[in-house]
């Protein structure tokens, strides 16, 4: 089973994950979460 959890202020644990992480890019950090949510109105659970 999978937990989705709120991203919460850990902006800065989540985008040093993404850069660890094997086929982490520019998509997966949190101000790319920001621009779907603000410009294009999308939900995005991380």
């Amino acid at each position: 089973m999978i937990d989705v959890v709120s991203l919460d202020g850990q902006r800065g644990a989540w985008d040093d994950f993404v850069a660890r992480a094997d086929g982490g890019s520019f998509c997966h950090l949190a101000a790319w979460r920001d621009i779907l949510a603000d410009v294009l109105g999308a939900e995005c659970l991380y």
